[in-house]
């Protein structure tokens, strides 16, 4: 989707039928993609474009801020989308949406850029490192780029912390060191985003969906090694985990080379009972041969590896593991195939069963609604 001369998103119709997707399942579901905005932000104070149908016409702002502050303000309970179009520049700002129903439209990766570099390491805890925190429910972020450009030798800093349920990022670019998303709680859904990072860069206690997302690996301070998931699920009843599907594990531009020796591995628990899934996924060689690693690297608790759930099914490339013996050796980790039982444990993390997906994501969203394909055969 593109943005057009009337400022008006041009892409799939939004209609179940023609989406084939959800009869009945509320007018709420039947707005995407957005037909025009409430407000913009343009730093250079331009024509505003045109508002949606019966909206009246949006008022223009230098700063995302002042919008929130003054044009989305009062929102806690609202049922209604409030669409921000947030024109090209880099916006050096930390907010945090506390509205519901908040969608931010940018005009390209790289183009709408959010940024701050609030970090541990300045005397900022790990919450408020956030450059964008997001604690509204209905949360959209499409088309931009939200980065902590902090550094790696400064600890914890967020770039996108979302408490956001029933919330989605499409078509974005997240980008850190440590812990670069926090996908703290609720319902979420991830789609064709970029993640960069280094240690625990996708953390917190969601139950989150990734949808052909690249996760990108970046050089993190001497000595140390990546991880690219630390999810926080804490309770047996499984409720909250991550899963990764259809996506692309390498690392991120100009850190490959740096990244020789450097370990990286799938994730750690964060919490005891952490559960995370990567199914149908290219997994680069940047990802270490074991998988997984314990919370403190070489002081293994032999209760957690029994509690945690972290499952592979159908992924491929050099970083997949062909069978279990060049994983970790715990009874939490299952690397599953098709004759053992795979399709029926992984079909429990699709993103209808897992999030519910289709009872609140808009049909114009094209999320993959079923269990991965088998992965392609080895290059020869």
């Amino acid at each position: 989707m593109q943005l057009s001369g009337s400022a008006r998103l041009i892409g799939t119709a939004d209609d179940d039928a023609v989406a084939g997707r959800g009869r009945g399942r509320g007018r709420l579901l039947r707005w995407w993609p957005p037909k025009g905005f409430h407000a913009v932000v343009d730093q250079q104070q331009k024509t505003a474009p045109a508002p949606p149908p019966g909206a009246g016409p949006p008022t223009t702002y230098r700063t995302i801020v002042e919008v929130l502050t003054k044009g989305a303000g009062g929102r806690n309970q609202s049922d209604e989308r409030y669409v921000i179009l947030i024109k090209e520049g880099t916006y050096e700002e930390t907010f945090n949406i506390t509205g519901n129903n908040i969608v931010l439209v940018g005009e390209g990766i790289g183009k709408t850029i959010i940024t701050g570099n609030k970090s541990n390491k300045t005397g900022t805890d790990t919450v408020a490192s956030a450059t964008v925190g997001v604690v509204g429910d209905g949360f959209v972020a499409y088309n931009l780029t939200i980065q902590n450009t902090a550094g790696p030798e400064n600890r914890q800093a967020v770039a996108l912390r979302s408490k956001s349920n029933k919330s989605f990022v499409y078509k974005c670019r997240i980008e850190g060191n440590e812990d670069t998303l926090y996908a703290e709680n609720g319902l979420q859904l991830y789609m064709e985003t970029e993640i960069a990072g280094t240690v625990d860069f996708v953390f917190g206690n969601a139950r989150a969906v990734f949808h052909k997302c690249s996760l990108l690996v970046r050089v993190p301070p001497h000595g140390k090694h990546n991880v690219i998931t630390a999810q926080s699920c804490n309770n047996t009843s499984l409720d909250t985990g991550f899963v990764f599907q259809g996506c692309h594990v390498a690392a991120d531009e100009g850190h490959a080379e740096k990244l020789k020796g450097v370990d990286t591995f799938l994730g750690r628990p964060h919490k005891d009972f952490s559960q995370v899934v990567f199914m149908g996924c290219d997994l680069g060689d940047v990802v270490n041969s074991t998988g997984w690693v314990p919370w403190k690297k070489y002081e293994v608790i032999e209760n957690v590896t029994r509690t945690v759930t972290y499952i592979e099914f159908r992924n491929y490339g050099p970083g997949a593991a062909s069978d279990t013996r060049r994983r970790v050796n715990w009874p939490g980790v299952q690397v599953l195939t098709e004759a053992r039982g795979g399709v029926a444990v992984a079909e429990k993390y699709t993103a209808d069963r897992f999030i519910g997906a289709n009872r609140w994501v808009p049909a114009g969203i094209p999320y993959e609604r079923g269990l991965p394909p088998p992965p392609p055969p080895p290059a020869n």
